[in-house]
């Protein structure tokens, strides 16, 4: 059950998918407008729940007092917060910086030179000169160099609306969680009062005859258990407020109170719709294609740079015997040695590193959406059956203390009725608890919020 626990939360790390595709047949299209997070991170991060559009203002109260948090209020307030994603978001910085870096040309070079006469009739003056030269080759693949910065700066950006959509979900399933377990400390709290209720009564009466020891050490018993159970249900809220915090940038005192809000839960698209258009919905594969792209221009900028450098440029001469000259310079490396190839090489490298990269992730994201599918629709199924259990184990106690107070059942019959049921109900909340995590994992993996 961990494992299956863990499984989704981790589902807000899930990338790949398992189609086969070409390494040079990737959509060089521009960023859907959508997605981009300049303009629409909130809407990508935290989708809108009935009832709860964006413009409401904020849904946290400065105290533990006021209104309380939303899980979609918690997804919002991630995307504004979160400490990490603030410092993430200054890679979209760097990344412009490298667009203004790629069409900067080079300054021309002046130079200057001056002749002192040493010898000879005719030289009766200084001499002088200027140079002025550009290096001309700049030119040559500055365009193929603006547009792989121009597409290194989509990827970076898609890839930070990735993260940022990540911590959202992460955020709106740790206040899931936390509300969840509250609905089933809630019961663990009754139980456990019910129990503790029923021992002490047993004592009293035990000290007039009325029941034996043995019926009062298994109430005892069970009111122990009762307790144990409601305690780790404590801590395990516990550690999710704790993750809660951190998701929201707040410190863990000061969590605000959380608030469950309805939800029209729809059902979810049928596997096959789940995984058709899956690289156009997730943001790390078309951020990945955008960064394909951009190796590609690399490398066309790296064939550029296999041409001879060129000065060009003009002289103005004064020699020692006062004649002036003027004239063009022109001067070409010769690529006896170094004709580009560390560049082109490394270039080609990390166009194919980039496309194996897509495919991998595009192989595993396909699996992970099959994979949570199947384990949502075995929960969904186990829920279906422990609900008729829970049901059927309360009507059980319910008869089993009529049953009893006739004499047809002894008490720790009745007990062990009582357990059953009691159990049963909580199972029936952990289920239902594990249902909603798969199906926020599943809208990660898939790339569509439900």
């Amino acid at each position: 059950m961990k494992k299956l626990l863990w499984t989704c939360i981790a589902a807000v790390e899930l990338v790949g998918c398992g189609v086969s595709v070409s390494t040079r047949s990737f959509d060089r299209g521009p960023i859907p407008d959508a997605w981009r997070p300049a303009e629409a991170t909130a809407r990508a991060a935290a989708p809108r729940a009935p009832g709860e559009p964006f413009d409401r203002g904020r849904t946290v109260e400065p105290t533990r007092g006021g209104q309380g948090l939303t899980p979609w209020g918690a997804a919002r307030l991630a995307v504004e917060q979160n400490p990490e994603l603030r410092a993430l978001r200054g890679r979209r910085g760097l990344a412009r910086a490298e667009i203004i870096a790629a069409g900067v040309l080079p300054n021309p070079v002046l130079a200057g030179h001056f002749s002192f006469p040493l010898a000879g009739a005719e030289a009766t003056v200084y001499g002088a000169g200027a140079d002025l030269s550009w290096d001309a080759t700049s030119l040559l693949g500055l365009g193929a160099r603006i547009e792989s910065a121009e597409a290194d700066y989509d990827a970076v950006d898609l890839e930070v609306a990735w993260q940022e959509w990540q911590v959202a979900v992460g955020a709106r399933l740790h206040a899931l969680r936390a509300v969840s377990l509250g609905h089933r400390i809630e019961v663990a709290e009754q139980i456990a009062r019910t129990w503790q209720e029923r021992t002490d009564a047993l004592e009293r009466a035990q000290g007039s005859g009325a029941t034996t020891a043995l019926e009062v050490r298994d109430a005892t018993l069970l009111a122990a258990e009762a307790r144990m159970a409601l305690q780790a249900l404590r801590r395990e809220r516990a550690v999710e407020l704790a993750a809660l915090a951190t998701a929201i940038g707040a410190d863990p005192a000061d969590v605000p109170a959380l608030r469950s809000a309805s939800e029209v839960r729809a059902d979810l698209p049928a596997l096959e719709r789940l995984l058709d258009g899956l690289p156009e919905r997730r943001l790390d594969l078309i951020a990945l294609r955008h960064r394909y792209r951009g190796r590609g221009a690399a490398l066309d900028a790296a064939h550029a740079g296999a041409f001879p450098p060129i000065q060009i440029g003009v002289f103005v001469n004064q020699e020692v015997d006062e004649n002036l000259s003027a004239g063009p310079t022109l001067s070409i490396q010769i690529p006896v040695f170094d004709r580009n190839q560390a560049q082109i090489a490394r270039a080609e490298a990390a166009r194919e590193q980039t496309a194996d990269e897509y495919e991998a992730r595009l192989r595993q994201a396909r699996n992970d959406v099959v994979a949570l599918e199947h384990q949502r629709q075995s929960i969904l199924r186990e829920l279906e059956a422990a609900t008729l259990a829970a049901a059927a184990a309360a009507d059980l106690a319910e008869r089993g203390r009529r049953a009893h107070a006739g004499g047809a059942l002894t008490l720790l019959q009745v007990h062990e009725i009582e357990r059953r049921a009691w159990a049963a109900t909580l199972r029936q909340l952990e289920l239902e608890q594990l249902a909603g995590d798969l199906r926020v994992g599943l809208a990660v993996a898939s790339g569509r919020p439900f």
